[in-house]
């Protein structure tokens, strides 16, 4: 080794960056570590690892098709800052699940789609947080047209910025056959034309996570157009658009199993779920609660008049029964039995905790399997 402590032959796999303490000379090694993240992905090959001490680097990561993992220590204080100058991070080189981006947070991207993350192929995202992003049409946290898994992630205040423009929090588009998967991912005080929280033309599956408080024209929570989501054990909640308060179906045979969908608010139609072209949602072991269109009217789910639209229902308490789902001319309701109207009895709605308590009646009511 020199006098300077670098050992002249390192080669990884574990590539070190510390910005308040990298040295200029440094090679990635122990004694040595790089300024910047990218420089520790330009020297890994496949399979190894960059580990990235706390602070706050100002530059937008790209991984070249790298299947390697990028560890920060902690994502409260391990930032990625985009400082305006396009996507923070973008996998767009054949990256596979093997490649992790694991403990930071991404802020401060822009550009005209995906400013904090733009992604295309497939790698695993984990504890993350993504705020504060902006995007002139599409997805100002993130766009995803490839099998991501997100998990443990927070999504918010993050925005598109033209008229139209698209999934303030993520937008989710059909350009590959993978199918993205959320796993407790939580989106939330987004804005955007269209999909404040979740804009949507590809098939995803979302579980364990909150959609929350986010704005669009329509799918204040959730736009989803020919294509299918799926959601269990989630929470679709205080969203605002124009139609489907809550979530947007165009063509759409999406599921929900086990969610709350509640708090969400239409000024037009469709306080909780909007359904239009021949949209088929099935809607199982849920509950559709104090979701309001124009005027106030408390109204769960609207069939779109002119379309063949069809919402299958189990186990589920839907507010006012199933006679309070607007159906419009050739729309059907099919009820598969176990629907009731009480109310659910949450621990605290107020502050977003939707267990229940011991004494509701939803207790015990759900499918006997």
């Amino acid at each position: 080794e020199s006098d300077k402590g670098v050992d002249p032959n390192y080669a990884g796999p574990v590539w070190y960056v510390d910005g308040p303490a990298g040295v200029p000379y440094g090679n990635g090694g122990p004694g040595a570590p790089f300024t910047t993240i990218q420089a520790g992905i330009d020297a890994s090959s496949s399979g190894d690892t960059v580990s990235v001490k706390a602070g706050t680097y100002v530059e937008n990561i790209n991984f070249n098709g790298k299947n390697i993992a990028v560890l920060g220590e902690d994502r409260e204080t391990t930032i990625i800052d985009g400082d305006s100058s396009g996507s923070v991070v973008t996998f767009d080189s054949g990256e596979d699940s093997t490649t992790i981006l694991d403990g930071f947070t991404l802020t401060g991207g822009s550009g005209w789609q995906g400013a904090g993350g733009l992604i295309s192929e497939s790698p695993t995202l984990r504890n993350l947080i993504i705020t504060d992003n902006h995007a002139e049409e599409r997805g100002g946290g993130l766009v995803i047209s490839g099998g991501v898994t997100l998990e443990n992630v927070e999504i918010y205040g993050n925005s598109c910025s033209n008229e139209p423009s698209y999934g303030g929090g993520v937008m989710v588009i059909n350009d590959e056959e993978d199918t993205p998967t959320f796993v407790n991912v939580n989106i939330y005080d987004n804005s955007a034309w269209q999909g404040g929280g979740i804009r949507a033309s590809r098939s995803f599956i979302f579980k364990d996570g909150m959609i929350h408080d986010n704005a669009g024209v329509d799918g204040g929570g959730i736009y989803v157009k020919n294509a299918d989501a799926h959601f269990s054990n989630s929470i679709i909640g205080n969203n605002q658009a124009t139609q489907g308060g809550g979530v947007y179906l165009w063509g759409s045979s999406s599921t929900f199993n086990r969610t709350v969908i509640i708090g969400n608010t239409s000024t037009d139609v469709g306080g909780g779920i909007f359904c239009v072209y021949d949209s088929d949602p099935v809607i199982g072991q849920s509950v559709i609660y104090h979701n309001n269109a124009w005027t106030d009217n408390p109204e769960p789910i609207y069939l779109q008049a002119g379309d063949d639209n069809n919402v299958t229902i189990s186990y589920s308490n839907i507010e006012f029964g199933l006679d309070s789902i607007t159906v419009i001319d050739n729309s059907t309701v099919t009820d598969l039995g176990g629907v009731v109207d009480v109310d659910p009895m949450f621990v605290d709605t107020a502050n977003g905790n939707y267990h229940l308590l011991a004494s509701s009646q939803l207790i015990n009511a759900g499918h006997p399997d």
